[in-house]
């Protein structure tokens, strides 16, 4: 069970007359961050390459760093963006459109979900995703709710 209370997430449970109560002592400061990874198409090296090599070198060693020092939540890389569907309801009606929603140079590659100390932290680790040095990265924070 974990409770969030104006940033703070509580972990660990305690069996009080058969009911579990959130143990204020294993308080710890949980700050999410999401990291977009934004580029566009022909930005990144090609397929096949030794700079798309490196490329996904950098992302190994970089997803290996983010699970060695606790802060990977998650992280996956999105199908291309010919691959999305829009979804927009008006007047009760659903209406579904091939492809994003808006028009863009740049598109939503991946991202990567943090356990971050600070935004600055956020901004350090996030400057460490190889695509940071040809797209861009975006970074929001995340609103945890209360279980």
């Amino acid at each position: 069970m974990s409770k969030s209370t104006a940033g703070i997430r509580l972990f660990g449970t305690e069996a009080i007359g058969g009911r579990c109560q959130t143990v204020q002592s294993k308080r710890r400061i949980i700050m999410q961050y999401l990291c977009l990874i934004y580029s566009a198409d022909n930005a990144a090296p090609k397929s096949g390459t030794p700079e798309f090599g490196a490329l996904m070198q950098g992302y190994m060693a970089f997803t290996e760093e983010m699970k060695t020092t606790g802060k990977l939540v998650s992280a996956d890389q999105l199908q291309p963006v010919a691959t999305a569907t829009t979804v927009t309801t008006e007047n009760g009606k659903v209406e579904v459109t091939d492809g994003p929603f808006a028009e863009t140079t740049e598109t939503l590659g991946g991202y990567y979900l943090l356990d971050c100390s600070s935004l600055d932290d956020a901004i350090e680790q996030s400057a460490k995703i190889p695509t940071a040095a040809h797209g861009r990265i975006e970074i929001r924070p995340v609103v945890v709710w209360d279980n």
